[in-house]
C-alpha cells in the first residue's frame, strides 16, 4: 500500500497547482490520492440524506432493489461520479486472482471514503453496513445503475476543491495493466475528478 507521505507530497503538488507526472509514482499513491480527495470532500459522494437509508438495506425485502432506488435518489452529478467510480470497481474485481481485490475487499476499502455522516462517532457501529452496500454496489453494477436519476439536471451537493490534475497511462486516464501490475505507465491524458465522464471507462482498474 502507499505511504502517508507519499501520497501528502502527490497532493501537496496538485494543489499548489503544478502538474504531477505519475511515470514516477506507484499505482497504489494514485489510489490513495482518489480515497483522499473522496474522504475530503465536504459531503460525502453518496449524500448524508440519504446515510440511514444505505445503511439499512440489507433489512428490505429486496436489498438489491432498495438500494438501487437509493441510488437513483442521488443529485444526477454525484450519480455519474459514483457511476463511473463503480463501473472502473467491477473491472478492478476482474483481475482479483492477481491483485486480490474481491468486491467484498473493494468495499473495505472504498466504503468509509464514500458513505459516511458528518460528526460521526460510532463509525465502527455501521462500517459493516457501509462496505456492504459497496460490495453489493460491484457485484450488482449492471442492476442497480441500470437508469440515471430522474433528475440529472440538479448539480453536485459539494464544491471539491482539489484542483484538475494530470493522470499518466498507456490508452485511459487509468489503465487496467498499470494498476493491476503497478507498474509505471507511458502517456498523459487529461483528468478532471469534478467531471469524470465514462468516455474512457473502457479496460480500467485499480489496485487499492
Amino acid at each position: 500500500s502507499a505511504s502517508a507521505f507519499s501520497i501528502n507530497s502527490a497532493k501537496a503538488s496538485l494543489d499548489s497547482g503544478n502538474q504531477v507526472d505519475f511515470t514516477t509514482i506507484e499505482a497504489h499513491t494514485i489510489a490513495g490520492l482518489v480515497k483522499l480527495y473522496l474522504r475530503e470532500l465536504p459531503e460525502p459522494l453518496v449524500p448524508m440524506s440519504l446515510y440511514d437509508q444505505v445503511i439499512a438495506f440489507e433489512d428490505q425485502a429486496d436489498p438489491i432493489d432498495s438500494l438501487k432506488n437509493i441510488v437513483q435518489h442521488m443529485p444526477g452529478l454525484n450519480w455519474n461520479i459514483l457511476n463511473f467510480l463503480i463501473k472502473f470497481l467491477t473491472k478492478v474485481c476482474a483481475n482479483s486472482e492477481i491483485n486480490k481485490m474481491t468486491p467484498g475487499n473493494l468495499g473495505v476499502v472504498f466504503g468509509p471514503s464514500l458513505i459516511w455522516q458528518k460528526g460521526q462517532t460510532d463509525y465502527f457501529g455501521s462500517a459493516g453496513n457501509v462496505n456492504a452496500a459497496i460490495e453489493t454496489m460491484i457485484s450488482n453494477y449492471e442492476t442497480i445503475f441500470e437508469n440515471k436519476p430522474k433528475e440529472e439536471e440538479k448539480q453536485l451537493q459539494f464544491k471539491p476543491a482539489m484542483r484538475t490534475f494530470t493522470i499518466i497511462s498507456q490508452h485511459n486516464p487509468i489503465s487496467a495493466n498499470n494498476f493491476t501490475n503497478s507498474k509505471p505507465v507511458n502517456r498523459a491524458n487529461s483528468f478532471n475528478p469534478t467531471n469524470i465522464t465514462q468516455q474512457n471507462s473502457n479496460k480500467t482498474t485499480t489496485s487499492a
